[in-house]
């Protein structure tokens, strides 16, 4: 059973910029769509735990009517809602899997795309000639000893067969 919470994100001078109500670790990543990040020193982070979803959609509603919304000039919130709103834990139908699965054939991100010899040759005289400082080769070489070299981990292994399996399967 999932434990669902109440967060705040608060600033470097302890003042909160955003309300969300989460589970597992949403409260320390970005979502899908906000325009906010969370801080990077975790400690900046407020979890209120509560007993049930309502209950953390309750307590968001109420801090975010606690702390105003910028927006509205009405106080310190980043939020464009009003909160309680959202899907949880929502699947989506196999049939709309499979568009968004087709949607992402041909790689919009140019990964893996495949590129022209005349585009191989620019990228190959832009980086002709360029130097690595001394500095950045010894960076280099000492992270690379610390983490034993070129091989992964297990746990990288791991991560790396499941995102080609997902990739390969799952999102055909």
């Amino acid at each position: 059973m999932a434990s669902f919470y109440a967060y705040l994100w608060l600033r470097e001078d302890r003042t909160p910029y955003y309300a969300g109500k989460g589970c597992g670790n949403r409260a320390f990543i970005k979502g899908i769509g906000h325009r906010q990040y969370p801080p990077e020193d975790r400690s900046r982070i407020l979890i209120f735990p509560t007993v049930s979803e309502a209950a953390a959609f309750a307590l968001e509603r109420a801090l975010i009517r606690f702390f105003g919304r910028k927006d509205r000039s009405a106080g310190c919130l980043r939020n464009v809602t009003n909160g309680g709103e959202g899907i949880s834990g929502y699947k989506h139908r196999p049939e709309a899997r499979m568009r968004m699965a087709q949607s992402r054939i041909g790689n919009t991100c140019g990964v893996g795309s495949v590129r022209s010899d005349e585009f191989k040759q620019n990228l190959s005289a832009l980086h002709q000639g360029r130097k690595w400082s001394a500095d950045a080769i010894a960076k280099r070489v000492a992270t690379r000893r610390a983490r034993g070299g070129f091989a992964l981990s297990a746990e990288s292994r791991a991560k790396e067969s499941l995102t080609k399996f997902l990739k390969t399967v799952a999102w055909g």
